[in-house]
């Protein structure tokens, strides 16, 4: 499943001239907000804030309970049993599939941070057909194809990502 998009033309659709909801202001933030924009950003293997928090964050967190829900997933799948690089690689082929020029970027620097090489992204973008891919590799990318595609897993795929040890945590 191989999709082509002009990322920067992509991103003019999806985002329009401004955002619709406007992010809160820094100073807005108290303490708690801080910490847990923290907190997913070490997951990310991002360094600490210097500055302002990232714009969707602060738009985000308009609506608190939305926002908990949202970073505690996101330090969930950080911090979970997936290898950095595994969870990266299917992200990133979900994005590209999607059409998610904010995802694709965010999760480019993410998995670049943690050592994913450059030629890993261009494979992520042309998918299953790529050649170079590991036997588990291509394993994940495939079902990222196949969920978004057909709603479930080949028993193929699934006894291929079956057999990491780190997925069902026995072995």
């Amino acid at each position: 499943m191989q999709i082509e998009w002009d990322i920067a033309e992509r991103e003019r659709h999806v985002v329009g001239d401004a955002p619709r909801i406007e992010p809160l202001a820094q100073s807005a933030l108290n303490a708690s907000d801080v910490e847990m924009i923290e907190e997913i950003r070490r997951g990310a293997g991002a360094p600490p804030l210097t500055g302002d928090a990232p714009e969707f964050m602060r738009t985000l967190i308009r609506h608190p309970d939305l926002f908990n829900v949202q970073m505690a997933m996101g330090t969930a799948l950080y911090f979970g049993k997936l290898p950095p690089l595994e969870r990266e690689l299917a992200i990133l082929r979900v994005g590209w599939l999607c059409g998610a020029p904010f995802e694709w970027g965010q999760h480019v620097s993410i998995a670049g941070r943690m050592g994913m090489q450059p030629e890993v992204f261009e494979r992520a973008r042309i998918g299953s057909s790529a050649e170079g891919w590991t036997e588990h590799e291509l394993a994940i990318v495939r079902g990222v194809e196949e969920l978004l595609e057909n709603k479930a897993l080949s028993n193929e795929t699934w006894d291929t990502l079956e057999h990491a040890e780190h997925v069902l945590g026995h072995k």
